[in-house]
């Protein structure tokens, strides 16, 4: 199961993303768990200094910014292909990753 940290302060903008999110999370059929962190012993851990911040399975995604809605369906699409052998940071042909094939490159898992 992917774990999805999304690190804030509570915020309109915040709340988007959030939202935006789930919905790529319905779109793509994912099973994953959102949690929501504004602890700041935590934030400080992850060495994040801008917020909001997405982190996808102990990985910084992005920080200090709300990416657009296709920015984060393109970025779970790829971590969906990790399922698959593939490492999911989009170094694989997109095509390759929807048959569960992986590059082999220096990145993945295979």
């Amino acid at each position: 199961m992917m774990i999805i940290e999304i690190v804030w302060m509570p915020s309109p903008e915040t709340l988007l993303l959030e939202k935006t999110i789930e919905k790529a999370i319905k779109k793509l059929e994912l099973e994953c768990k959102i949690i929501k962190i504004n602890d700041a012993k935590k934030i400080k851990e992850y060495n994040i200094i801008t917020l909001p911040a997405l982190v996808i399975d102990d990985h910084i995604i992005f920080t200090g910014r709300i990416p657009a809605a296709k920015e984060i369906l393109d970025i779970l699409h790829a971590r969906k292909s990790a399922a698959h052998g593939c490492c999911g940071w989009g170094c694989c042909d997109e095509e390759d990753e929807d048959a569960g094939e992986c590059c082999g490159g220096w990145c993945c898992n295979s």
